[in-house]
């Protein structure tokens, strides 16, 4: 717990470094002062005064860490001709007379940024994926509901400078090339679409309609790169290297760097990172023998993730990634809720339902305020499309591990098509369940009143949850048949 409580200092500090800009040497010195003191309260054995001035050193360490990225704001250089440090990080694409993909911006003429935006490019300068360019052009912002959306404009006549592509990027560029041809040779255009964006991030590659069904089915988080796919990753690859008849230490040490390798091939994304560190401290823990909480885990995971970017603690996937974690934790903490069964199939199904539910209920709070929606169909949604899309990524590994076998790699690639056509067949039938979600907007505040009712709600229950447990089995009961009759019968319209 201690870590999670640092973790929310950290995030304090970084939200208090918006307005301590100007106060760079005290913020500096008030830290150096907490870390003497509290040393010397540890040295006392006094573990109150040492715990307080602790925590009070991780606010004023996130101040000062984050002070830097808060002195290069993009609104500072709108709309002014500037030099930029790019990194391609989509594929480039053809419209009319531009290119338009996404970039990471580096650095702005003679100062580090940090900044991803989309590229309107209207140069006639090829542009290849993960490769670095010195680049002049202008930003704008368009602000929608809420999000800030950054685009860089570069004119036509503009010049350019590529730098020596870095051997990580080289060996990324490699692979992502390699599987992005091999889905296009060897299976469906759909499943080379699909798996472009569900496996390696290339979600430009996945075509509007697509995205539609998926957006109005209330499963786009299965198309984002998200940590649902790291767990999902690591799940698969633990079962495939048991194949290979090696030790458990052995599967936990490769498939953890595997999970790195793949969190950098689909761009390194916060909630990406997140599970990915997450995994490898539950599997470090287990080489060691060493007993971990959840919430230590995620709390440390988090102090790292910031401690590389602190103003991730503004993206919307980090926010959505870390509270939805700490609700599934917390959740069932909360109601003790047995899932483990004699059937592999009922308990798999129960952790999809109860895990869904908790989700869901974390998170209303963000979704309505960053996309208006609470999005209740994905209960359902997820309690069957979740566990196809496992079986695709399972099929999808064999696919790859054989596709330098012909006749084998063919038969696995028409498999893995037919599933995503299945798929995808399911997320549009399933698109009708939108209509019971919640549309509406909520402010700041109502947000925040939300969270603080449901934690009320969540502490209560955990008071009286004796008398709750037999109402909430009875209520896992009813809402399974419900599912199953929804998913066997359609409703018609009316005529």
């Amino acid at each position: 717990m201690h870590n999670f409580s640092l973790f929310l200092s950290l995030i304090v500090g970084i939200l208090l470094g918006r307005v301590a800009k100007n106060f760079l040497p005290f913020v500096a010195l008030l830290a150096t002062f907490l870390f003497l003191s509290s040393y010397f309260f540890h040295k006392r054995n006094k573990p109150i005064a040492w715990g307080i001035c602790f925590f009070l050193f991780f606010i004023v360490l996130g101040t000062l860490w984050s002070l830097p990225k808060y002195f290069t704001s993009p609104e500072q250089i709108l709309a002014e001709k500037r030099d930029f440090h790019i990194k391609v990080i989509s594929f480039p694409k053809r419209v009319l007379a531009r290119q338009v993909y996404f970039a990471q911006i580096f650095r702005v003429d003679n100062f580090p940024f940090y900044l991803k935006a989309k590229v309107v490019d209207f140069s006639h300068l090829k542009k290849d994926y993960l490769s670095r360019y010195h680049i002049e052009g202008k930003l704008s912002l368009y602000v929608y509901k809420g999000g800030k959306f950054y685009t860089l404009w570069i004119s036509k006549n503009t010049s350019q400078l590529k730098y020596k592509d870095k051997w990580i990027d080289v060996l990324l560029k490699k692979v992502t090339l390699f599987l992005t041809n091999l889905y296009r040779s060897k299976l469906s255009a759909q499943a080379y679409s699909f798996l472009s964006a569900t496996f390696l991030g290339r979600r430009e590659l996945l075509p509007r309609k697509v995205k539609k069904i998926f957006a109005t089915s209330g499963t786009s988080h299965l198309l984002a790169i998200s940590g649902l796919h790291i767990g999902m990753t690591a799940l698969v690859l633990m079962y495939l290297l048991k194949f290979f008849n090696l030790a458990l230490p052995k599967r936990i040490v490769i498939s953890i760097a595997f999970l790195f390798f793949y969190t950098f091939l689909v761009g390194a994304r916060a909630s990406t990172l997140r599970a990915a560190i997450m995994y490898t401290i539950f599997g470090i823990s287990f080489l060691l023998q060493r007993k971990t909480h959840p919430l230590n885990v995620l709390g440390l995971s988090g102090i790292l993730s910031l401690f590389i970017n602190p103003l991730w603690v503004f993206d919307i996937g980090f926010q959505l990634s870390f509270i939805s974690v700490l609700g599934i934790i917390l959740g069932y903490r909360v109601f003790r809720i047995n899932i483990h069964s004699s059937v592999f199939l009922s308990t798999y199904f129960k952790n999809i339902l109860f895990t869904s539910l908790f989700v869901l209920l974390s998170i209303a709070g963000l979704t309505s305020y960053y996309f208006g929606k609470v999005y209740i169909s994905s209960i359902l949604t997820n309690w069957i499309l979740v566990p196809l899309f496992v079986f695709i990524i399972f099929v999808n590994f064999l696919f790859i591990i054989f596709s330098f076998f012909p006749l084998l790699g063919e038969c696995i690639g028409y498999l893995v098509s037919f599933l995503i056509f299945g798929f995808i067949k399911i997320a549009s039938f399933l698109s009708w369940l939108s209509r019971v979600n919640l549309n509406f907007y909520s402010s700041g505040k109502g947000v925040i009143i939300y969270y603080l009712i449901l934690i009320c709600l969540g502490s209560l229950i955990y008071k009286f949850r004796g008398k709750l447990v037999g109402g909430l089995k009875l209520f896992s009961k009813s809402l399974t048949l419900c599912i199953i009759n929804t998913v066997w019968k359609k409703p018609t319209n009316p005529k």
